[in-house]
């Protein structure tokens, strides 16, 4: 038995090997998530090798990717652990556990990562000669004693349970409630690359099946037979016959012999109903990507439970409308009316609406396909996957720092003193979340670097230190220095900001301490504010942020347009999703008295007056068309900053002064009782990290206008909040004024209002982010469910009337 603490790593690389232990050899739908996985791998930390029970076409595949793959026996048993399997297994357990321990031995992997619950013999022997062991449960388990034995097995043999849906692990914790606490939800995601067809493939992939232009094409892929469904889509298109005459369906075949079978009897199905020119089988393929372009609609019409197919993954990262059966799980992946339906399995007659409904309206197929673009770019990213995976593998073997909640010490470093009575946006996110931490019973302080540290200092529920701002950027100020040596190992900092000498002196300073900290840049490398300054940026990541982030032991983005925007900049692993917060507001007593003068829908925006971040002159050129337009409302602009004057002046130019007020800055209730008036709040960034004000003005149940560069645009669509601006310019803000005042006149504005509120209370909630923040970025392995912590709505989001396209 191998030494449980050896460690194998590159010399080279630094990475560390680990050892995949597969079921198949095939190119099914479980074989094509290992490879997005081995895909998805941080090599500089991770090197892959795999083992397979037999060769296959999915060697080749593996190999391309830089895999080293070895064969021999897994003791693969199925995932029906009957009788005469269990006794198969026993008599070759023998060989299993010595190409088990062989493999552990020959590549001195810290780390097996078994990816199936029908890899029963290899897990035996993960268990057995690896040092750790991760085991992956994609299946949900049913009820009896099979299932009970298969948890049981589970808890002896693997630590950490990877699960690849929220269905499946609360079928595990259902049948052992023990292994709640080893089960790790890591949601699956696809590499797109492996899903995007080159650009004409469309086309010359239908024509090679003989299907038309306008005709409406079906794809269904996956292995027939047993629990496919198959036989349900015939049924389904034969009664569609007539009134769907331009559907056409093609059924995409595995190559394993037993497929063939039953592909043969799919074939005589589809003779013996008259469908031979309208559904076709075609034989398994490794560029899945060209079919998935040709599709117009893709079918997963699965019987079994397995709460995930990485068909439907596939067909959300080719940005392809989903049917789907109602399978445990499949709403964690298919949002009905979103991306796409899901119908009962066995339910023909719904299948078949579902499939007419489609065919027979390419503007819901177009939505729906912006959806599926949508849900890959925001929660089924490749990178985040590969976080969520390096995740576990760290902390089970030991790569990462975790603390308990009760010695943990979190340290806020800001430039400023943390005052939410003004209008930089990060001293009021650090005092939000500082406070809700404290809350939360976590010891919690914040050190500030601000020009005149022994200022009064209103009382706060945190521990406050400040030190003074000198001009020697690079240099710690007097105390700061001695205060950080202070620090232990317990302690846990927070650093806000980027491109700050300061902060990079400060991380340096803790590294060399062995104090671990997390870095929040607050939208600073996005690509719109790279731009300002460009030069300089570029010439401080080079010298300085790059080793600045390399330090941290996470950063956190606030979207996926964010983390997105940092792979290129910082390792993937550290990459954290968590978002700003917002506490919810008391709804004003009363307006402001002059708001009764102000003509209909009244629109605000509040925030510093930075015209080019915060798009304020396409705002105000916007409402100019608007106003140009017959448009009724007024804007109010509440804010101060550098380009107030120049805003002034470009109302005064663009003649819509009368309508125009700016009210400078404005705090506390008589800024709440100001936004509250208005009909709708609109914030036009052309980047930002996630503004506060939006959220604020949601939590007062204001409609919100918002754009890409506010990352809070994917949100307010799902919910039906609010108005997404497509970009910051004159004619896309006219337009969604115009919009808003339509709206307004139909009397539906306050059901986005509802549902804006409704989005901030659930997902926004200072509570649930604390403890994402916690747990996430600072490693604290003691705090409340984030899902939890959040604060619920009983009733449902209010859907407003539909607006038109």
């Amino acid at each position: 038995m191998t030494n449980p603490d050896h460690v194998n790593e590159d010399r080279s690389t630094g990475a560390r090997r680990v050892l995949f232990l597969h079921p198949s050899a095939e190119f099914r739908g479980a074989d094509r998530t290992l490879l997005h996985l081995v895909a998805a791998l941080d090599r500089t930390r991770w090197e892959p090798v795999v083992a397979l029970p037999r060769r296959g076409p999915l060697i080749g595949e593996l190999e391309a990717l830089g895999a080293h793959v070895e064969v021999g026996n897994l003791g693969v048993v199925g995932h029906g652990f009957g009788g005469t399997r269990w006794l198969s297994l026993l008599a070759r357990l023998p060989l299993c556990l010595f190409f088990v321990w062989r493999l552990v031995r020959r590549h001195r992997a810290p780390l097996v990562h078994t990816t199936s619950t029908a890899v029963l013999g290899g897990a035996f022997g993960a268990r057995l000669f690896a040092p750790r062991h991760v085991w992956h449960v994609h299946r949900v388990l049913g009820r009896g004693f099979h299932a009970r034995m298969l948890a049981r097995t589970l808890r002896a043999l693997a630590p950490q349970i990877v699960c690849s849906s929220a269905a499946a692990r609360d079928a595990l914790e259902a049948a052992l409630p023990a292994l709640g606490e080893r089960c790790w939800l890591v949601r699956s995601a696809v590499d797109e690359s492996r899903v995007a067809a080159p650009e004409g493939a469309r086309r010359e992939t239908r024509a090679k099946l003989g299907v038309e232009e306008g005709t409406t094409l079906v794809l269904v892929v996956g292995p027939m037979g047993g629990a496919g469904g198959h036989a349900d889509v015939v049924d389904a298109v034969e009664s569609l016959r007539y009134s769907q005459p331009d559907l056409r369906v093609v059924a995409v075949d595995d190559a394993t012999d037993p497929s063939r079978a039953h592909g043969r009897a799919f074939d005589a199905l589809v003779e013996s109903r008259g469908l031979e020119g309208v559904v076709s089988r075609v034989p398994a393929a490794r560029d899945l990507a060209a079919l998935y372009a040709a599709a117009d609609v893709v079918c997963v019409p699965r019987h079994d439970e397995d709460p995930f197919h990485a068909v439907a993954l596939e067909a959300i990262g080719a940005r392809r409308p989903i049917v789907s059966t109602l399978y445990p799980g499949a709403d964690e992946y298919v949002r009905t009316g979103a991306n796409g339906l899901l119908y009962e399995a066995g339910d023909v007659e719904r299948l078949a609406w579902s499939l007419a409904s489609l065919a027979g309206d390419p503007n819901r197929r177009a939505a729906m396909a912006a959806a599926a673009a949508d849900l890959s770019a925001t929660e089924f990213i490749l990178a985040r996957f590969r976080n969520e995976i390096d995740r576990v593998w760290s902390s089970t073997s030991g790569r990462e720092f975790v603390l308990p909640k009760t010695r943990a010490r979190v340290v806020h470093f800001v430039i400023g003193r943390a005052n939410p009575d003004r209008q930089n946006g990060v001293n009021k996110v650090v005092h939000e979340l500082a406070s809700t931490q404290a809350e939360l019973g976590m010891n919690v302080e914040v050190w500030g670097l601000a020009e005149d540290p022994d200022a009064p200092t209103p009382t706060r529920p945190y521990a406050t230190r400040f030190f003074r701002r000198g001009r020697a950027r690079f240099r710690l100020p007097e105390g700061l220095s001695e205060a950080i040596s202070e620090l232990d190992t317990t302690a846990v900092a927070h650093l806000h900001g980027a491109f700050l000498p300061e902060l990079f002196t400060v991380g340096k300073r803790l590294h060399e301490r062995g104090v671990p900290f997390a870095i929040t840049p607050h939208g600073a490398y996005l690509p719109g504010a790279l731009q300002v300054s460009r030069i300089q940026k570029a010439v401080w990541f080079r010298l300085f942020g790059r080793r600045h982030l390399a330090r941290a032991r996470a950063v956190q983005v606030f979207s996926g347009r964010e983390l997105v925007a940092m792979e290129r900049r910082c390792d993937v692993s550290k990459l954290r999703v968590v978002p700003n917060g917002q506490r919810a507001l008391p709804f004003p007593a009363a307006p402001p008295p002059d708001a009764a003068d102000a003509t209909r829908p009244v629109f605000a925006y509040c925030g510093r007056l930075c015209a080019h971040t915060k798009g304020l002159d396409a705002l105000l050129q916007g409402f100019a068309r608007y106003v140009a337009a017959r448009g009724s409302g007024t804007l109010w602009i509440v804010g101060d900053g550098r380009d107030r004057a120049a805003l002034e002046s470009l109302a005064d130019d663009l003649g819509v002064t009368r309508r125009v007020r700016f009210f400078g800055a404005l705090f506390g209730e008589e800024r709440d009782a100001r936004i509250a008036a208005a009909d709708a709040f609109v914030h036009p960034s052309r980047h930002e990290g996630m503004p506060t004000a939006v959220l604020e003005a949601g939590s007062l149940r204001r409609p919100l206008l918002v754009t890409p560069g506010t990352n809070l645009d994917s949100d307010v669509r799902r919910a039906l909040a609010g108005f997404v601006v497509p970009e910051p310019t004159a004619e896309a803000i006219a337009r969604t004024l115009a919009e808003v005042e339509a709206e307004a006149r139909r009397g539906t504005l306050a059901g986005f209002g509802q549902n804006a509120a409704w989005l901030v209370s659930s997902h926004f909630a200072w509570p649930r982010i604390a403890a994402l923040v916690a747990r996430d970025l600072y490693g604290i392995d003691d705090v409340e469910d984030p899902e939890l912590a959040a604060p619920t709505d009983p009733a449902e989001p209010h859907e407003p009337r539909r607006r038109s396209a």
